[in-house]
């Protein structure tokens, strides 16, 4: 019956291209209106996010193309070459691309796809959640979908190597001056230990968590804490 009324062709045509996105995208924006208050916005535009790691040749040792969209960080492709692997190099590139789409792009979340045979361990690492499995895409392969909050209650995520979890901020309770932590927090900062960078964390945590390790005598004098994953 469409072979009666229409003419198929099935040639490559980059001027229909552009033309087919152009009307989807006139749809879509009629149909949604999360898609209308988009519109003529910067999140409107899907802005390139590049990070690179040069060695001291001025060598590519690593990098990360993606870019965002829409209050989302879409990562591409995260490579580190082989000599670098195991430095915490990768870690680096994908906590700075999320450093930027946070803090200068307004983003609070992020997605990326990878394959079983690469590193869908290091991004549950790093906080990431798997949400899709396509089983054999390619026959053989399966493919994850991951996600992440880069942000929760406007505050940035901090994790260290083994860590898939953020500590929440802590709450002063009403009618006392002096801030308390949680003894879930606390049982938490024990088990991070020097893996915890405190000058790394918000101002307010940062006093916090010093509080509790100086009232649990866990606190280590003159120690540079250092996220190395």
């Amino acid at each position: 019956m469409v072979s009666r009324m229409f003419r198929i062709e099935t040639e490559v045509d980059r001027e229909r291209r552009d033309l087919l996105r152009a009307r989807l995208l006139e749809t879509n924006t009629a149909a949604s209106p999360v898609l209308r208050a988009l519109r003529g916005t910067p999140a409107e535009r899907e802005v390139p996010l590049h990070v690179w790691a040069l060695d001291s040749s001025s060598g590519l040792a690593g990098g990360l193309v993606g870019h965002t969209w829409a209050a989302w960080l879409q990562v591409t492709y995260l490579w580190v070459d082989d000599r670098h692997r195991g430095t915490g190099l990768g870690s680096h590139l994908l906590g700075e691309a999320e450093r930027i789409a946070r803090e200068e792009r307004a983003c609070g979340s992020a997605r990326l796809e990878t394959w079983d045979f690469q590193a869908p361990d290091f991004y549950k690492k790093q906080g990431y959640e798997v949400v899709c499995v396509i089983p054999d895409y390619p026959p053989g392969i399966t493919e994850y979908t991951l996600t992440k909050k880069t942000e929760v209650n406007g505050r940035p995520v901090h994790l260290d190597r083994s860590a898939q979890a953020v500590a929440p901020p802590p709450k002063a309770r009403p009618g006392t001056r002096a801030r308390r932590v949680p003894r879930r927090r606390e049982r938490l900062l024990d088990r991070l230990g020097d893996r915890v960078r405190l000058r790394g964390l918000h101002e307010d945590d940062r006093r916090a968590a010093e509080a509790a390790a100086r009232h649990t005598g866990a606190q280590r004098a003159g120690a540079d804490r250092r996220v190395d994953d």
